[in-house]
């Protein structure tokens, strides 16, 4: 009897508990999401908040994909996940104009998010996993994607097809089949500032001309780079490919006119792979001055200077060239590894060196004067130099050099002969330990703002743009 009484309670209890629990708004798994294009979010019971129709906020885990009809809004996943079960599509952007995605977990569809014929579209700073394709372009025009995880999908991590004129930055993009794929005449894009890693390949570009690739960084994969039939006129330039199998690989239809340079080719197992036969209209350097790219494999040296290597003294390009393969070439490899950095105006400083550079900084002096300065650092005891080339409109030719703190002037630092009207070129040589360089001079012009808009901006104006360690 007591324990039937004692039973009772307990059911009783907790039937109790149950009824007293908050109502919470739940939607059935794999029902669809649709916010309207009257602004309305249907079902209305969906975790999904909204402030005047325009700002569309996750409350919570949703298990559903969600279908946009409404232009000119941001949806925020305020951190939450969007749930598949390995088909269907995450999010739904068919047609769409200015939409924003942001902060948002996207996992286990067959396409984490979907832009068919959409443009002016943004995706950024969201987790995109475990889908069969991460992001997916179809006819898609002037779309952003940048600063997204993008990890594990099946098959592509961002696939564009005839779509045009994207621009990809500041991604993480790991663990794919297709880091990115370019296919089906998607051209005009623009990759650049994206870490992409242990990919079978990292970028392949498949019958899509005309794109930008550059300041990227391809590491252990399959493939940094692969170029697939009839994919020509492509600016493939200042990315780190380090470690991979294959650096770039060249496969099958024939290709034209795509360049080469400024690349650093870094302890690839082979820095060239496929198929050259057909791959024999293209170009592997920039000329000279500019040069081609870094090869850590490059075993040449470094003795004379200008584009026959005729007049005396280093000027950071190798006296010989570097044959990738049969009547593939780089005549003018670089003897140290490439870096570019951005100042407060169009302009960029590059440096070659076979030191670490580190710890770039241009800064206004007074309203006409400059000075730039970076770090350079490596093995003690051994040879090391920097080949600076630097736009005259930031220093011109009333420039001085320091070193360490002390002006230093002929012959540890030499102005190449290659300096003209626009660019100065440098070369110092050193002793390797941690050394400080430093240049300053009189600025002739900033054609994006006036030198008197930055001073006021700023009395002392101090901006690290680029801060990179480069390992020799």
């Amino acid at each position: 009897m007591k324990r039937s009484t004692l039973g009772l309670i307990l059911l009783l209890s907790f039937c109790f508990a149950v009824i007293s629990l908050p109502k919470i708004n739940m939607v059935k798994a794999n029902m669809t999401i649709y916010i309207k294009v009257d602004g309305s979010i249907d079902p209305s019971t969906a975790p999904i908040s909204s402030v005047e129709n325009i700002t569309y906020s996750f409350t919570g885990l949703i298990n559903s994909s969600i279908v946009v009809e409404r232009d000119n809004i941001v949806i925020d996943g305020t951190g939450n996940v969007v749930q598949g079960t390995g088909t269907r599509m995450g999010i739904d952007l068919t047609g769409r104009i200015n939409v924003t995605i942001k902060r948002v977990e996207i996992e286990a569809f067959l396409y984490g998010i979907e832009l068919y014929n959409s443009s002016n579209n943004r995706i950024c700073e969201s987790s995109i996993k475990n889908n069969e394709y991460g992001i997916h372009l179809a006819g898609s025009s002037s779309n952003i994607i940048s600063e997204n995880n993008i990890t594990n999908n099946r098959l592509c991590g961002v696939m564009l097809s005839a779509s045009s004129d994207n621009i990809l930055w500041g991604n993480k993009i790991n663990n794919n089949v297709w880091g990115v794929l370019l296919r089906a005449s998607s051209s005009y894009n623009i990759l650049f500032g994206n870490k992409i890693t242990n990919n079978e390949e990292g970028v392949e570009l498949d019958d899509s001309p005309d794109n930008i690739i550059s300041g990227n960084s391809m590491e252990n994969n399959w493939a940094g780079i692969g170029l697939v039939r009839w994919t020509d006129n492509n600016s493939i330039s200042g990315n780190n490919l380090t470690n991979n199998k294959n650096g770039v690989w060249l496969n099958y239809g024939y290709m034209f006119n795509n360049k080469f340079y400024h690349n650093n080719f870094i302890n690839n197992t082979k820095q060239r792979a496929g198929l050259s036969s057909f791959f024999t209209g293209n170009f592997w350097d920039d000329g000279y001055p500019f040069g081609g790219n870094y090869w850590s494999d490059y075993i040449g040296t470094d003795e004379k200077s200008g584009p026959n290597q005729n007049q005396p003294g280093s000027d950071g390009i190798g006296d010989s060239y570097y044959e990738i393969d049969k009547d593939i070439i780089d005549y003018y490899p670089f003897m140290g590894m490439y870096s570019s950095f951005n100042t407060p105006s169009d302009y960029k400083v590059d440096i070659v060196s076979n030191s670490s550079v580190s710890e770039f900084d241009f800064s206004l002096i007074n309203s006409s004067h400059a000075r730039l300065y970076f770090n350079v650092i490596g093995e003690i005891g051994t040879k090391g130099f920097c080949r600076i080339c630097i736009p005259k409109a930031l220093v011109n030719d009333s420039y001085t050099v320091r070193f360490n703190g002390e002006v230093i002037t002929y012959p540890q630092v030499r102005e190449l002969p290659c300096s003209n009207g626009k660019y100065e070129y440098l070369y110092i040589n050193y002793t390797h330990s941690e050394h400080r360089i430093e240049i300053s001079g009189t600025i002739t012009e900033f054609p994006s703002l006036s030198i008197i808009t930055l001073f006021m901006m700023a009395a002392q104006l101090a901006v690290i743009v680029y801060r990179r360690k480069l390992s020799v």
